[in-house]
């Protein structure tokens, strides 16, 4: 991964009767929240460099999601993302 801004590919996740919540750990860089784009779609996540356009991690999705009341949370050394069930 180019630009000094590097996430963990080993995602950790979990999930409810509602969410499915992944988190990403942040291996190097600063400010993931300006360095990182997160698409979410109703079947795949993408995490992308938003410097560079670099695809730095994507899962497709087994079971539908609802992508409008699906959020991201970002802090130093994570990228938390809950998505909402459909």
């Amino acid at each position: 991964m180019s630009g000094g801004f590097k996430i963990d590919l080993n995602y950790d996740w979990y999930q409810n009767v509602t969410h499915t919540f992944v988190s990403y750990k942040v291996i190097s860089g600063s400010d993931p929240e300006s360095n990182v784009k997160v698409e979410v779609s109703e079947n795949q996540i993408i995490l992308e460099n938003s410097k560079n356009g670099e695809i730095l991690a994507q899962i497709d999705l087994s079971n539908g999601i609802d992508p409008t009341n699906s959020t991201t949370a970002f802090s130093a050394k994570r990228i938390e993302i809950k998505l909402t069930k459909a």
